[in-house]
């Protein structure tokens, strides 16, 4: 049987292998290791040269040896200015101890000479001068090694970044058989079957680590062929250099390519051919490296950027598709807090460079507000926008609304569902499962996010009444579980007329329609169409709502009973359902029949409490005697009178006691209307007066 796999397919699993083989070089062999680090002119942190993107005039170039360097050779420093108008020879220096080289000119070009001896600097000017097209060999040879180093690496990396620098390597290639208008997927294929000619035997799916790490292993010695010369010729142009070098400024030596393998420990691992060399001839190997002279990315984040703290999120950028190269340019990226603590973490592009992937190290991050920054050359590099990690959110007391539960009726066909109650930004999938029938699959269900809540689509058409339920599906396969019912089509139950029960005895009265938050109340509802399996829901405007089911404890300040099949008998605390001024509305819910249309039971208001009020015989400048009144809130009075008529404004704002009560002055006529008259008060911002429990 023949397996056919899209290059996608083979991209994602070479990318995922990394060549983790401890292999320093996959083509060639060892020649040396080194470090070549970069200076600022006034001084500062010494870089890699490969991470650098800038080196100007006056810059510092420091070599060091490998740990183990014992030979006695020579390096020397090659540089090109940018336009690329002159080559400069630096004096060579023994290769196994610390150098330092001082840049005379910015450069374009850094070329390593290893192992050479006794060049002339004169005759390199002079060779220059009458050989012009050595600089465009120089400059194509050091774009050339750039690029190979830059795909060994990407195969280390992963698929994203190999597949973009693969296909930015397609389109650069001037082959002319090479077919530029075929799809871009099209040209990549076909460059990485001439990169790797032995892909029809490569197994993506093999169940080995030894073979994957031999198949990958393989891919990046492909590679490193290429460079010393293939189909697409990276090293293109390298014989006419070498050639070039040895008559003009490095006599009886073989010159070799050269690239390097960057290990952050170790340094630079210099790999070139290491066959036989001729007699009397001595063996040179020549490095390039082109700075790229680029600015720091100008990247800004999509607002709000709000994720979930996974291993790996994917942040929308703003503005322009952004560049691979763009993000390698960044050595070192990280998360800084609000705090000013940086989390290192690791930066790649999306496919499509509209988003950058963040990867985040496996020690604990704390949810909060971030800002991405980074280093670029020796500045740091600060990314306007904030992100905002955030936990899972728990989803646990997530329900359908009301209004959406009495709309889904057997038959009705589709229903559009309103979820509520927590945070669903994250919700990834929702299935809906069938508790009528546990063998019917889940059914994907379309869903949109707005102002909170969650709304699906629901179709009733083909459901029988009954017992289902939403999952919903958040990354890392958290699934939390919404339960709904599917009602039976037919009337639905109803609520009768409220019956309140006497309640304790308040220093004021209470109108039409209120209900007192100082102390609990009790009622009897009459309902009808209701069954065994239903419950009692209190909601006061926007206030969470209150569920309990007959002779449940499990509800705070809600308790209710059947009293008979039509008639149930509700104790509850205001202080638990609302705040002041809020409407309290009643709905009973049955398992079978649905939801009732919701009754309104009152109005929640909150009184002064009077607990004595006094006449004395001390007269008013209007022949009014002054009263007092003991008890709190008494700062709501506004005025007093012993009718519902003639109200006297009150002398003075209340005064604290010890005790944690009021007095208030008042003024009131002598005698009164009648004995033990009543006395009414007017409160704030009410027209009507309420007789009280004060009396003389």
């Amino acid at each position: 049987m023949t397996i056919r796999l899209s290059i996608a397919t083979i991209l994602l699993a070479l990318g995922g292998l990394c060549v983790r083989a401890g292999v320093p070089c996959p083509s060639g062999g060892q020649v040396t290791e080194f470090l070549l680090e970069v200076e600022p002119a006034e001084g500062g942190e010494k870089l890699p040269i490969t991470l650098v993107h800038r080196i100007p005039k006056g810059a510092k170039l420091h070599y060091h040896p490998g740990m183990d360097q014992k030979s006695k050779g020579e390096v020397a420093l090659l540089v090109v200015p940018p336009g690329q108008t002159e080559l400069i020879v630096l004096e060579g220096k023994p290769d196994n101890r610390h150098a330092v080289w001082t840049l005379p000119v910015q450069a374009e070009l850094i070329g390593l000479v290893y192992g050479a001896r006794g060049f002339d600097e004169a005759k390199v000017k002079s060779f220059v001068s009458k050989q012009p097209e050595l600089l465009a060999q120089l400059a194509g040879y050091a774009e050339k090694t750039t690029l190979t180093e830059r795909l060994l690496e990407d195969v280390r990396e992963g698929p994203g970044t190999f597949a973009a620098t693969l296909q930015g390597l397609a389109g650069r290639q001037g082959n002319t058989a090479w077919n530029k208008s075929a799809p871009m997927d099209q040209q990549t294929a076909a460059l990485f079957m001439t990169l790797n000619p032995t892909l029809g035997s490569f197994d993506p799916l093999t169940a080995t680590t030894e073979s994957k790490i031999r198949q990958s292993t393989s891919l990046a010695a492909s590679i490193g062929s290429m460079f010393f010369g293939s189909t697409f010729g990276l090293g293109a142009g390298g014989a006419n250099l070498v050639l070039n070098l040895r008559s003009m400024a490095f006599p009886d030596t073989e010159f070799r390519s050269a690239f390097a393998q960057m290990d952050k420990l170790k340094g630079y691992t210099l790999c070139g051919k290491k066959d036989a060399q001729k007699q009397h001839t001595k063996l040179a190997y020549l490095w390039m490296s082109r700075v790229d002279n680029e600015e720091a990315p100008a990247i800004s984040l999509t607002q709000p950027s709000h994720h979930l703290l996974m291993k790996e999120i994917a942040i929308p950028i703003a503005g322009d598709p952004i560049a691979p190269s763009q993000i390698r340019g960044v050595r070192q990226w990280w998360l800084a807090s609000d705090a000013g603590t940086k989390i290192p973490v690791t930066v790649s592009p999306g496919a499509d460079g509209k988003d950058i992937r963040l990867k985040i190290p496996n020690a604990k991050v704390p949810p909060g507000n971030y800002r991405l920054g980074g280093n670029f050359d020796w500045q740091t590099l600060k990314v306007p926008g904030e992100v905002v990690l955030h936990a899972v959110p728990s989803l646990k007391n997530a329900h359908l609304s009301s209004s959406s539960a009495m709309r889904l009726v057997a038959g009705k066909g589709t229903v559009p569902v309103e979820m509520e109650g927590a945070d669903f930004r994250f919700v990834e999938r929702i299935r809906m499962r069938n508790g009528v029938d546990p063998l019917a699959p889940p059914i994907d269900l379309a869903f949109q996010q707005k102002q909170g809540k969650l709304n699906v689509t629901l179709d009733t058409q083909s459901l029988v009444a009954g017992k289902y339920a939403l999952d919903l599906t958040q990354p890392g396969g958290v699934i939390a579980q919404v339960p709904f019912a599917v009602l039976t089509p037919g009337p639905k139950p109803s609520i009768g007329a409220p019956r309140f029960s006497p309640s304790g005895p308040l220093a004021l009265e209470l109108h039409d329609g209120e209900i007192a938050m100082q102390r609990p109340f009790s009622l009897v509802l009459p309902v009808k169409g209701v069954g065994s399996d239903s419950s009692l829901e209190l909601r006061c405007d926007s206030a969470p709502e209150k569920v309990a089911k007959p002779g449940e404890m499990k509800t705070p300040g809600l308790r209710f009973s059947m009293l008979s099949d039509n008639e149930w008998f509700v104790t509850a605390d205001p202080k638990t359902l609302g705040v002041t001024g809020c409407k309290l509305q009643a709905a009973v819910i049955d398992g079978n029949s649905g939801r009732s249309i919701p009754t309104e039971l009152g109005m929640l208001v909150s009184l002064p409490e009077v607990d004595k009020f006094e006449l004395s015989e001390e007269k008013t400048d209007t022949s009014l005697f002054v009263g007092t009144l003991w008890g709190t809130e008494l700062e709501r009075i506004e005025r007093t009178g012993w009718d519902q008529n003639s109200g006297i404004a009150v002398m003075q704002l209340p005064a604290p006691d010890a005790n944690g009560k009021q007095s208030l002055k008042v003024a009131l006529p002598w005698p009164a209307p009648s004995p033990h008259a009543p006395l009414y008060v007017w409160l704030r911002g009410e027209s009507a007066p309420r007789r009280t429990s004060a009396r003389l």
